[in-house]
């Protein structure tokens, strides 16, 4: 779904945001411009935000080989 239309992300954008350590609005918008322009996906972004994981979450990677 997408979240911010000004830069076209998506929630999966944003949640891989999050993983890369960009826990509020103001650093996921200076990381990728999401919410920093018209302001219409910052509550989705919040709505996000609060949604995800618990610190200390463990991501499962697999490497192919």
């Amino acid at each position: 779904m997408y979240v911010c239309m000004c830069h076209a992300f998506t929630d999966e954008d944003i949640r891989a945001q999050i993983a890369y350590g960009h826990t509020s609005v103001n650093k996921i918008g200076r990381s990728c411009g999401a919410g920093r322009d018209c302001g219409a996906c910052v509550k989705k972004i919040q709505a996000i935000l609060r949604s995800k994981p618990a610190e200390g979450g463990t991501m499962e990677l697999k490497i192919a080989g």
